[in-house]
C-alpha cells in the first residue's frame, strides 16, 4: 500500500500541534471555534425526521439500562 500526504487546504505554521495540523489539511483555521461551536452556530436538531422517536428511544434505553451504540454517516 503506498500512502500519499495530502495537501493542507491551510498552510501549517512553525507551532502547530498534531491536532492543529489535521484540522488545517481539512480545512478548519480555528479548531477551538470548530470543537467549541456557538449556540447561533449550531443547526436545530429537531429539524431532524424522526428526532422525537429517537430522543424517547434513547431516554427509554437508558432508564431500563440497555447497551446504545450510535453510528453515524458524515455525509
Amino acid at each position: 500500500m503506498r500512502w500519499k500526504q495530502r495537501e493542507p487546504k491551510i498552510p501549517f505554521e512553525a507551532y502547530d500541534n498534531t491536532y492543529g495540523k489535521l484540522a488545517k489539511i481539512n480545512g478548519i483555521e480555528d479548531i477551538d471555534q470548530f470543537l467549541n461551536p456557538l449556540t447561533n452556530v449550531i443547526c436545530n436538531s429537531y429539524l431532524l425526521k424522526n428526532i422525537d422517536a429517537l430522543a424517547t428511544r434513547i431516554i427509554l434505553a437508558i432508564r431500563s439500562r440497555e447497551t446504545i451504540t450510535i453510528s453515524g454517516d458524515p455525509d
